[in-house]
C-alpha cells in the first residue's frame, strides 16, 4: 500500500520540528562540525519527503481525475436525454442494421439450425456455481476489513521506526558533542545535555508506540485465526 499525502504530510512536520530545534543549536554553537552534518542529513530527508509528497499528491489527483470524467460523462448523457439502457439514435434503435433473417424448411427441429445446416449438439448446462454460505461471507468480510486495517498499521510501523532511526542518528550526535563539551564549555555542554535529554524522551516515546503497533499487529494475527468460521 502506497503512503498517503496526509501521513507525508505528519512526517514532515514532525521532522521539520526536529530540524527547526537542531538549527537553534547550530546558531548558538557554528563551529560544531556534528551539528551541520546533522542539520544537513535532515534537510536532505525533509527534502526527499517533499519530493515524495510530490508523487503522492499527484496519484491522488489523477484518481480523483478519473472519477470525474465518469461522472461527466454519465452527466453528459443525461443532459442530451439520454436514459441508463437506451440505445443511440433517432428513436433510440441502437443498431440499425437489421440482423439477418434466416428461412427454414416447415417441419424441422431445432436440433437441425446451424449455419452450415448440421444437426448441432445440444450443449450440456454449465454446472451453477455453488453459492457461498453465510459462514463463506463473513469469513471474506472479515478477512477485507482485517486485512485493510493490518496494512495500515504495517504503514504507520515503517514510519515510525523510520523517524526513530533519525531521532537515534541525533542522539548519538548529541552524546558526542556534550562528551567534548564537559569540562571545556560548560554553557555548551549545558545546552547539549538538555539535547540529550529531550532526544533520549523523544526515543522512548517513539518505541512505545512502535512496542504498541507491533502488540496490536500480533493480537490481530491472533484473532483473525480465532475469528475463522
Amino acid at each position: 500500500m502506497e503512503t498517503s499525502s496526509a501521513e507525508i504530510e505528519a512526517t514532515i512536520r514532525d521532522l521539520e520540528s526536529n530540524l527547526n530545534e537542531l538549527k537553534e543549536l547550530l546558531l548558538l554553537a557554528p563551529d560544531e562540525q556534528d551539528l551541520k552534518q546533522c542539520v544537513q542529513d535532515l534537510e536532505e530527508l525533509v527534502a526527499m519527503h517533499h519530493e515524495q509528497l510530490i508523487e503522492a499528491t499527484k496519484r491522488e489527483l489523477e484518481a480523483a481525475d478519473s472519477v470525474k470524467v465518469n461522472q461527466s460523462d454519465l452527466t453528459f448523457e443525461s443532459a442530451e436525454g439520454l436514459a441508463l439502457g437506451e440505445g443511440l439514435g433517432k428513436s433510440k434503435e441502437g443498431i440499425i442494421n437489421p440482423i439477418e433473417v434466416r428461412l427454414i424448411k416447415q417441419g424441422v427441429s431445432l436440433d437441425y439450425i446451424s449455419t452450415n445446416g448440421k444437426k448441432v449438439k445440444p450443449s450440456k448446462p454449465k454446472p451453477e456455481p455453488k453459492p457461498d454460505g453465510f459462514f463463506d461471507f463473513l469469513n471474506s468480510s472479515l478477512n477485507t476489513t482485517s486485512n485493510n486495517r493490518h496494512q495500515n498499521k504495517n504503514v504507520a510501523l515503517f514510519n515510525l521506526e523510520r523517524e526513530l532511526a533519525v531521532v537515534e542518528k541525533e542522539l548519538v550526535k548529541a552524546r558526542q558533542s556534550l562528551t567534548r563539551n564537559e569540562g571545556k564549555d560548560p554553557a555548551m555542554a549545558s545546552r547539549f545535555r538538555a539535547k540529550v535529554r529531550a532526544l533520549e524522551a523523544n526515543c522512548e516515546e517513539l518505541r512505545r508506540r512502535e512496542r504498541e503497533l507491533g502488540d496490536g499487529l500480533k493480537k490481530e494475527r491472533g484473532r483473525k485465526q480465532m475469528l475463522k468460521f
